[in-house]
């Protein structure tokens, strides 16, 4: 079984949260550098991380 890149990983815990309701639809998602002292992952991991949401329209 192949592993998720990162990119992937903090996209899919980005996605959780929305679902889960802690990003009301209309309200904004934390910042570049609070996302990735979170998910301890570089600004470029979450760019493309919020760049795959946002091509999935969510």
């Amino acid at each position: 079984m192949a592993r998720k890149s990162l990119v992937g990983v903090v996209a899919d815990e980005l996605l959780d949260r929305i679902i889960a309701g802690e990003f009301p639809a209309g309200s904004s998602v934390p910042g570049e550098l609070e996302l990735s002292a979170k998910h301890e992952v570089s600004r470029m991991t979450v760019r493309e991380a919020m760049k795959t949401l946002e091509a999935q329209r969510i």
